[in-house]
């Protein structure tokens, strides 16, 4: 079963994904980082290499 969030306001389907909107995606990618980072989840040598493989995967 998928599941698909509710927007309550907004100009209707979005589509969100590598393939449709790929800057949104990457910036995803880079707060989700930053964020394990922050809650101490990632180790800071690890987020600083995660962060470096992520500037070196192609972007839009």
């Amino acid at each position: 079963m998928q599941r698909k969030p509710i927007l309550l306001e907004g100009p209707g389907d979005i589509p969100i994904s590598a393939r449709d909107t790929p800057a949104f995606y990457h910036l995803l990618k880079e707060a989700l980082l930053r964020e394990l980072g922050r809650q101490g989840l990632l180790k800071e040598e690890e987020l600083s290499q995660c962060m470096e493989l992520l500037k070196e995967s192609p972007r839009p």
